[in-house]
This record gives C-alpha cells, structure tokens and sequence, in this order.
C-alpha cells in the first residue's frame, strides 16, 4: 500500500482503493505547492524538483526561468511555448 501523490489516495497496488485520511505530510505538501503558486513559482515536476519562474526579457518577451533539483543556480530558460525541452543558457 502507498499514498499516490499526484491522485491523493491511498492505493493497493495500483487498484484505487482509499483507505483513510491522506498522511501529515501531504497536507503539509501542498500547502508549500500552493506557496509557491501564489509567489509566482510554478511547479512543473515535483518528483525531479523542476520549477519555472516567470520572467519578462528585456525585448519585453515573456518567457520562463527554469530550475531543476541538482541545478547550482538558475541558469537557463525557454519560451513558454517550448517548455523544458527548449531550454537556453541564459547567456544565450
């Protein structure tokens, strides 16, 4: 039996099954994903700690800083259109 994050049940191997009240720590969860969410942070992938923050270039486009679990610093971004897979060095 686990707790399935993304569903916010509990599951008996993978059969949907809830079985009581989600744990503490969920709770406390999303509490800090709806933190974030009212700063401006968007969470993208919690399990790889992937997060965008948005942010104005200075010809005015509207793109996305991006930041992965393991990343030193913020140092890429990409369009909003093209997501993680066009990210760019920001010194680009």
């Amino acid at each position: 039996m686990g707790f399935d994050t993304i569903n916010g049940r509990w599951t008996v191997r993978g059969n949907g099954h809830s079985k009581g009240p989600p744990p503490d720590e969920y709770s406390q969860f999303i509490k800090v994903i709806g933190d974030l969410d009212k700063r401006g942070v968007i969470v993208k992938d919690f399990r790889i700690g992937l997060v965008d923050f948005p942010h104005i270039r200075p010809n005015g486009e509207e793109v996305y800083l991006c930041w992965m679990s393991g990343d030193e610093k913020i140092g890429f971004w990409h369009r909003i259109s093209e997501g993680f897979m066009g990210r760019i060095p920001l010194e680009e």
